[in-house]
């Protein structure tokens, strides 16, 4: 089964694709929020409309137009060595960005940074470390803060490494995109081979409505074991039937008409870059998938038809190829369903939208669904690193068949949380929402009580003094300022003889946790 959400973010990437009625400074926001804080981009970018990207090429257009900020920014405040680090870097990022390899987001509700996705692909501000050699810090922070904010992310080294480069911390944020979720056209479900006589083979494709270059596709080529291809369809001469959030296109093989046991089947897209945008290879012991999204992506189950297959049983590919952090099945054998939603997938539950509320110290949880047969109740589930998750409240199934809206108050918030809900069913089943990330700003134990300052800063620590090591002032490129003693409550501490700009203020507890908050000096 799949739980199938809707967010604000998506129906906003919606808009680009249709309506194209966003400018490009606004489409630069949807992968990063801080381009609102930079006060010397070009104006053309406010006064032009945006064109058509999808995914792949919305993270470029971000990353082209951080390189033309940064190569255009005054750098005479940096040191020599600075400055020749700086350029370098910049030459990194932009062979990242003409590459086009970048994070997929796979678990996640709205736009989300990956440090390191799935597929061992590095995001930019990952991959400037992994080429700098500091490939073991990154490896670090995607441990248990793979889906953090720069600003948020706590490791002992990353000040150091930020000294090193002649980026300040805020172009390095600057840098780090949000990714959403993009998926092509794929074959759902397809039955190659049984017990006994093959009979009642087809082949369905799903088209979804998340993915506007790629949704589409002209043939279908089919090749037998030795590449000889034997077999080939329009998509005219498939049957479509609509589906919630796209479309199923099917064809069943007339009797003495049958696929290859082993073999390749592509589908192909004319007048795009890549024709050739999906292809499985299949035969009695795997499946390879390979999805063109962008780049390949190339995926191998175990789980594949052969003559022991029972009649009546077909190869369903749950979940659109991708894996998750719950424990749903994504490929399996099971009951035949052409044109339909495989059995494994059918929802008793199709969702909304699902948000959320800061509400003083408490974080309010909306969620919506569509329809609702065979409920039983909703888990919520909370996680700080988005991987490890643990049961924080049940709420009962609501009255309504149809539409139903849900609230659940977590009075007790991390700094950073990660909620998912975990659908049951009566028969005990269950299926998982997609993850959404929720940042309680207010938990930051460091405050700083005015901003900016002269002489003194006052700076409230909302902890025990046992609970806290140091605390640590950093210029915006790394560099360590000074070191000062903490102490729980408020204090003062002093700036004097330092330079007028932005700094990093850097709170660490006896625990490792590391929080900051920004210092404006002005005199």
């Amino acid at each position: 089964m799949k739980s199938i959400i809707i967010s604000i973010f998506t129906l906003m990437l919606c808009a680009i694709a249709n309506a194209q009625s966003i400018t490009n400074y606004q489409q630069l926001v949807l992968v990063n929020k801080t381009w609102q804080y930079q006060t010397d981009i070009e104006p053309s970018l406010k006064n032009t409309i945006a064109i058509e990207r999808n995914e792949q090429q919305l993270v470029q257009h971000h990353l082209e137009e951080v390189e033309k900020l940064l190569r255009s920014r005054d750098t005479k405040n940096l040191t020599s060595t600075q400055k020749e680090n700086r350029h370098k870097i910049l030459g990194i990022l932009h062979g990242y960005r003409v590459a086009g390899n970048f994070p997929k987001n796979t678990n996640h509700q709205n736009r989300q940074p990956y440090f390191i996705d799935e597929f061992n692909t590095f995001c930019a501000v990952g991959y400037l470390m992994k080429q700098t050699g500091d490939e073991a810090m990154a490896r670090d922070i995607s441990k248990n803060q793979n889906y953090y904010y720069l600003a948020d992310i706590s490791h002992p080294r990353l000040m150091e490494w930020v000294s090193t480069t002649g980026l300040s911390l805020t172009e390095l944020a600057l840098i780090q995109p949000t990714y959403g979720g993009e998926h092509p056209t794929y074959i759902s479900e397809i039955h190659y081979n049984n017990v006994g006589k093959d009979t009642l083979e087809y082949i369905e494709i799903l088209e979804t409505n998340y993915s506007p270059m790629y949704s589409n596709f002209d043939s279908i080529y089919f090749y037998n074991s030795k590449g000889i291809k034997y077999k080939s369809l329009a998509k005219k001469q498939l049957t479509a039937a609509s589906v919630y959030k796209g479309i199923i296109d099917y064809y069943l093989f007339p009797i003495g008409d049958t696929i290859a046991d082993k073999g390749r089947i592509t589908l192909i897209k004319s007048g795009v870059t890549v024709p050739v945008f999906f292809i499985m290879d299949y035969n009695a012991d795997s499946v390879v998938t390979q999805s063109y999204v962008g780049y390949f992506v190339t995926r191998t189950f175990k789980v594949v038809e052969s003559d022991t297959t029972p009649i009546g049983k077909s190869l369903n590919f749950c979940g659109g190829y991708s894996y998750n952090v719950g424990n749903n099945t994504y490929t399996s054998i099971d009951t035949i369903s052409i044109g339909t939603k495989n059995i494994c997938v059918i929802a008793p539950v199709e969702f909304g939208s699902f948000t959320y509320e800061i509400i003083n110290k408490s974080i309010q949880l909306n969620w919506q669904t569509f329809t609702e047969t065979n409920n039983h109740h909703f888990e919520v589930e909370r996680s700080i690193d988005g991987k490890n998750f643990s049961l924080i409240g049940t709420i009962p199934a609501g009255k309504n068949v149809g539409e139903n809206n849900y609230q659940y108050i977590d009075e007790r918030p991390d700094y950073i949380n990660q909620y998912r809900i975990k659908q049951v069913d009566n028969d005990g089943k269950y299926s998982y929402s997609k993850i959404l990330f929720a940042k309680m700003v207010s938990l930051n134990p460091l405050k700083v009580i005015a901003n900016p300052v002269k002489e003194n800063a006052t700076i409230n620590i909302g902890l025990e003094t046992t609970e806290v090591k140091t605390m640590e002032l950093y210029d915006l490129y790394g560099r360590k300022i000074k070191i000062y003693v903490p102490r729980s409550g408020n204090q003062l501490i002093n700036v004097q003889g330092i330079a007028d700009g932005k700094y990093l203020l850097v709170l660490i507890t006896a625990k490792g946790e590391v929080y900051s908050q920004p210092l404006m000096i002005l005199k």
